[in-house]
């Protein structure tokens, strides 16, 4: 039976490149929503002329108007939440609610996760799949700490760095900028070691990790919490060391305003607050970091067969909206067809067959690459003698 799929913020970059790839990848339909009637239509009609098919409309949203959201919702099977407002989320989960429509986010936001979770009975009363932290990041992570734990008999560390490496001086915008400071009001630096959850600081010794990402080069990364990647020492008890890193702006962003920016945001007035924003955006276009794309580098140790090995993994793309776009439509793939469809609320990194998900982002253009390494050669045979 074929999907009706509505992508909130859908004439975005982001959303977009979603559904241009659900016009590959499936058979859904596919309404773009947003505030912009006659720029929805735009860019529907022109993703019905790429595709030579007459399957995406755009509508009129306003997330701000619960009215909005209920006659937007009517007929859908699930909303696709690509937009930049978290702070709308309670709004748009109850209006997912009362329409029973499923509903899926790619926001990094702790507050939108709080509010989700408070609704995680009425969702699943419901009968209802809410998926959310998808799409790359969050969204990945997690998913790639499955498929190599795979891998393994033992998983005992895994390391996941991440680069955005974008052409902020047309990228960034007021929003963007607004987006950057909420999410990093919500940054907490923790990693797991020794099978605990540790915050570490800024500037302490050991902080960051260096991490190599191909094409793209080394780059030195920061702990970053990521919520999904809580669950999964309770799931591998093996597990001693388990962290995710985050990089790639440039220097000036990463040592000196970003610090600045989340130490004034707990401690400091709005004023500040917005000097220190502009700070951000003035280092974000002034220090470009090239080339543009994005990647994450998985680096995973354990035990295989009694022999100890480092598996590692790379996921590249040059365009950072389609990185973020190929996974949340490999994770629709697995939906549509009711292999991950489960009622409640769910992170998408728990939710898919991560097998499956690596499989189809390879096919939608995702570069992956893998290597193995022994840690420990295998004690060479002593030759026979013959007698």
């Amino acid at each position: 039976m074929t999907k009706n799929i509505l992508i909130i913020g859908g004439y975005g970059n982001a959303g977009s490149c979603i559904a241009m790839l659900l016009l590959q990848e499936t058979d859904a339909r596919i309404f773009l929503g947003g505030r912009n009637l006659e720029k929805a239509r735009y860019v529907a009609e022109g993703l019905n002329q790429l595709e030579n098919i007459q399957r995406v409309e755009g509508v009129k949203l306003n997330v701000e108007d619960p009215q909005s959201l209920k006659e937007a919702f009517c007929g859908m099977d699930i909303v696709v939440v690509a937009s930049n407002t978290p702070e709308y989320a309670r709004q748009i989960a109850f209006a997912a609610l009362e329409a029973k429509v499923d509903y899926i986010d790619i926001q990094y936001s702790d507050r939108k996760l709080h509010q989700l979770k408070l609704l995680s009975q009425k969702i699943n009363n419901a009968n209802l799949c809410f998926i959310t932290e998808a799409g790359s990041l969050p969204g990945l992570p997690s998913a790639l700490v499955h498929f190599c734990h795979q891998g393994f008999t033992t998983l005992e560390r895994v390391s996941v760095g991440a680069i955005i490496c974008q052409n902020w001086k047309s990228a960034i915008s007021e929003e963007r900028t607004n987006e950057v400071m909420r999410q990093l009001s919500d940054y907490q630096p923790y990693i797991y070691r020794d099978y605990h959850w540790k915050r570490l600081g800024w500037f302490r010794p050991g902080t960051s990790r260096t991490f190599n990402f191909g094409p793209f080069g080394r780059f030195s990364c920061g702990p970053m919490t990521l919520e999904e990647m809580r669950p999964l020492p309770g799931m591998y008890p093996t597990l001693k060391e388990l962290g995710f890193y985050l990089g790639g702006f440039n220097w000036f962003t990463n040592w000196i305003s970003i610090p600045l920016l989340n130490l004034g945001l707990r401690f400091l007035g709005k004023e500040a607050k917005r000097s220190l924003g502009r700070l951000l955006v003035w280092g974000l276009r002034n220090f470009d970091s090239q080339p543009y794309g994005m990647a994450i580098k998985v680096s995973a140790r354990g035990e295989r067969g009694g022999i100890r090995e480092r598996q590692e993994m790379l996921l590249s793309h040059k365009d950072s909206y389609m990185f973020t776009a190929i996974p949340l439509v490999a994770c629709l793939k697995q939906y549509i067809d009711g292999s991950a469809r489960r009622s409640g609320l769910h992170y998408m990194g728990h939710l898919v067959d991560s097998r499956r998900l690596v499989a189809d982002m390879e096919k939608m253009g995702m570069t992956i690459r893998f290597q193995t390494h022994l840690i420990d050669k295998p004690p060479a045979e002593r030759p026979r003698i013959e007698n």
